[in-house]
């Protein structure tokens, strides 16, 4: 699985601000999230549901936004 970018994709994502990253979070965590979300019932408060959280924390897409901006705090909620 990618977890860094070729010398080309970091110079698209500097000159656009921005890049994308097709499939990069893994169907596993994605189905976590999935479920998590269809198990809701009116008024739960999923903000800081580590399934979500962890589509960022346990993907590679930390070292790579590591690598494009350095370090950063794991994720804790969302919105």
């Amino acid at each position: 699985m990618k977890t860094s970018l070729t010398a080309d994709e970091k110079r698209q994502f500097y000159r656009d601000g921005f890049f994308v990253l097709e499939d990069i979070v893994p169907e596993a965590l994605v189905k976590a999230a999935q479920d998590r979300y269809r198990s809701a019932v009116a008024g739960d408060d999923l903000t800081h549901e580590v399934e979500f959280c962890d589509l960022v924390n346990e993907s590679p897409l930390t070292p790579i936004m590591h690598e494009l901006m350095g370090p950063f705090d794991p994720v804790t909620g969302t919105r």
